[in-house]
C-alpha cells in the first residue's frame, strides 16, 4: 500500500458528479467541482479521474509536508505520511493545519495522543470510519491489515 492508493481507497471513485455532504459537486476520487448546479450530471472518463487525482494528491502531499514541517515529515514512516496526506486531501491544507495539538505530538512521537486528537474532532464526527482508520495508523505506524498479513 502507498499513500495515493490509501487516499483512493478512502475517497472511492465516481465517474458521475454527486453532491457531497458539504453541498459541493464532486467527481472522480473526491475532486471538488463546485456548488453550482451546472456541475450536476457531469461525467468523466477514468483517465480524467486519474489525472485530477494526481494533481489533487500532489497538492495534498505538499500541504501535509508544509503543515508538519520538513524535519518532522522526514522522520515519519510512509503509513503515517500517507495519513497526513489523506487528511490534507480530504480537508485541505488549512483543515490539517487546524490539528495543531496532533501535529505537535508527531514531533514528540506521542502517537497515542496524536491519534486521540484526531478522534476528538469534527473530522471524526463527519467521517468516523476514515478518521478511526487514520488515527490507528498514526498510533501504530502500520497499515490496518498488517496484523492480518503477518499472522
Amino acid at each position: 500500500m502507498d499513500g495515493p492508493t490509501w487516499t483512493m481507497h478512502n475517497e472511492g471513485l465516481s465517474l458521475v458528479s454527486y453532491k457531497d455532504t458539504l453541498g459541493y459537486y464532486t467527481i472522480g476520487y473526491g475532486h471538488k467541482l463546485g456548488a453550482d448546479s451546472s456541475f450536476a450530471g457531469t461525467t468523466w472518463t477514468q483517465d480524467q479521474a486519474d489525472s485530477a487525482f494526481e494533481d489533487d494528491y500532489q497538492a495534498a502531499l505538499v500541504g501535509a509536508r508544509t503543515d508538519v514541517g520538513i524535519v518532522c515529515w522526514g522522520r515519519l514512516n510512509s503509513p503515517r505520511q500517507a495519513v497526513l496526506a489523506d487528511m490534507a486531501f480530504q480537508m485541505g491544507e488549512s483543515g490539517l493545519a487546524a490539528f495543531r495539538i496532533a501535529l505537535g505530538c508527531l514531533l514528540t512521537e506521542d502517537w497515542n495522543k496524536a491519534a486521540t486528537e484526531i478522534l476528538n474532532s469534527l473530522y471524526a464526527e463527519q467521517t468516523p470510519q476514515r478518521a478511526k482508520a487514520n488515527a490507528e495508523i498514526i498510533r501504530t505506524g502500520d497499515w490496518p491489515w498488517k496484523s492480518l498479513v503477518d499472522a
